[in-house]
């Protein structure tokens, strides 16, 4: 589908957006009116792995495994305007509330471009303090890519497929 989006005013694209997006939660594919890059990529995990997902008042973890293993899943969307690997905060590291961390990173058009699970000791030594943020950063950097306990699931993850009707590339 190709769209020249130059011809649309902002309010109406800010309109298409949010239709959108109410589209995406009625077919469950996102679970809050965030960006929607999150949910996605809780989806996406979930799926693929085996996961049940947390309600969104759990706290420290986004999803479980049936033996209660628990799972953070952060993700990060990399744009030619932004090419930080920097996953969200991580608040509360040191209580463990997490077994694995689920690291997913999508291009511009939320493809999924790399997958990594990576053990909460893994985390605590390759993350940084932020006092501004109050929490742990993460990058994906080659010191943890590196790591033992950093394990690629991209092809894992990638096998999932998000709800609704599946549209050909370059149709309409």
């Amino acid at each position: 589908m190709s769209l020249d989006f130059t011809l649309f005013g902002t309010s109406d694209l800010l309109r298409a957006y949010s239709r959108v997006m109410r589209e995406l939660r009625d077919r469950g594919v996102v679970r809050s009116a965030n960006s929607p890059v999150s949910d996605i990529a809780e989806l996406l995990a979930s799926s693929a792995l085996g996961l049940r997902l947390a309600d969104k008042s759990a706290q420290g973890f986004d999803a479980m495994d049936t033996v209660g293993v628990r799972y953070q899943i952060k993700s990060r969307r990399i744009t030619p305007d932004n090419d930080s690997t920097q996953l969200g905060v991580i608040r509360d590291l040191e209580s463990k509330q997490f077994d694995f961390l689920l690291a997913l990173y999508f291009d511009e058009f939320f493809e999924l471009t790399s997958a990594y699970q990576v053990s909460h000791e893994a985390v605590r030594r390759h993350s940084l303090w932020s006092k501004a943020q109050k929490g742990h950063i993460l990058h994906a950097k080659r010191s943890l890519l590196a790591d033992p306990e950093c394990v690629d699931v991209t092809a894992r993850i990638r096998v999932a497929e998000l709800p609704g009707p599946r549209v050909a590339r370059g149709t309409t």
